[in-house]
């Protein structure tokens, strides 16, 4: 495993190749980042939001607890380190357009462990006027929203300036690999950690992993009104990003051409915004990115069945 005098290399800069190279870097273990800056990523075209309570059903996200205070102190460790601001904490506006729906609310917010992410009450709807109102909203607190885009610019940046990336992308078959060592382009390391995304799927090192990756897409719209300091989850997300311009998307597409924004998308989406918004809006950006979902939406971690000098750290979106 890993130690002091190990050298890594981490293959993908995502968020989860991201994130690792931090850890690493905290640690003062030596390592080398390799990416090729794809950017079709899921995390350019996603939202960054950590959102405690999801679901129709409204259930606690996959190990909240003890997730959500450790992200925290990652994203401001982060603040510092690169002398920017990526996580903004701002709560969440879960809108219920039926009686049954807020009935479903009440029954699953009010069992054990959920009281600390929820408001008992919302006195006043901060996007009246902005949206066609809902039956009833429930408030999610402690959500966080993060610019991962800029952050993994910004993180890219600082290997690049300490001589710690490479851009490229990878074939497989350069992987020199021994009982001792992996050398990749002449260079020696001692484990091989994949952070690749959706690309995982098509690693030799790792078969038959639960990998099913979902196309998502994105519009940054510009709105003549100010926004709330609160994110919407109406039947589609509004998520603030300033004043004027918010970040709106999603979908999960199992069966997709290629990795591009499309038509099709635009033309729903500009429906559903149609539909909600009460304020004119312009769209003013338009990705798209495949997600590395997994069977189950557990993370991939663990060592190769082919060497134990390889690793997969993935399966987070």
């Amino acid at each position: 495993m890993i130690n002091r005098e190990s050298h890594v290399l981490i293959v993908g800069q995502g968020i989860a190749g991201t994130v690792l190279s931090y850890k690493l870097s905290q640690r003062n273990i030596s390592h080398k980042v390799l990416d090729n800056n794809h950017q079709s990523a899921a995390t350019h075209a996603a939202a960054g939001l950590i959102n405690p309570i999801t679901g129709r059903n409204y259930v606690k996200s996959w190990m909240i607890d003890d997730l959500l205070p450790e992200a925290i102190l990652t994203y401001k460790s982060f603040t510092k380190t690169l002398s920017h601001s990526y996580m903004n904490e701002m709560n969440i506006l879960r809108a219920m357009h039926t009686p049954a729906q807020e009935n479903k609310w009440f029954s699953s917010t009010g069992r054990p462990g959920y009281k600390d992410y929820i408001l008992e009450s919302l006195s006043i709807n901060p996007y009246k006027g902005l949206v066609t109102p809902a039956h009833y909203y429930g408030e999610i607190t402690q959500s966080v929203q993060v610019d991962i885009s800029k952050l993994i610019s910004d993180y890219r940046e600082l290997l690049i300036n300490q001589n710690q990336y490479i851009e490229s992308s990878l074939d497989y078959s350069t992987l020199e690999i021994s009982e001792n060592s992996v050398t990749y382009n002449n260079e020696v390391f001692d484990i091989v950690i994949f952070c690749e995304g959706y690309k995982g799927k098509e690693n030799p090192f790792f078969v038959n992993l639960p990998f099913q990756p979902a196309k998502g897409q994105s519009f940054t719209i510009e709105i003549d009104s100010t926004m709330p300091d609160k994110i919407l989850r109406d039947d589609i997300f509004l998520a603030p990003l300033n004043e004027n311009e918010i970040w709106t998307g999603g979908t999960y597409q199992n069966s997709y051409q290629d990795d591009k924004p499309t038509e099709d998308f635009k033309n729903d989406w500009t429906s559903k915004l149609d539909q909600l918004l009460k304020v004119k809006y312009n769209i003013i950006d338009h990705k798209a990115g495949v997600r590395p979902a997994v069977k189950g939406r557990k993370p991939l971690i663990g060592q190769s069945p082919k060497s134990h000098r390889l690793y997969m750290f993935n399966g987070m979106g």
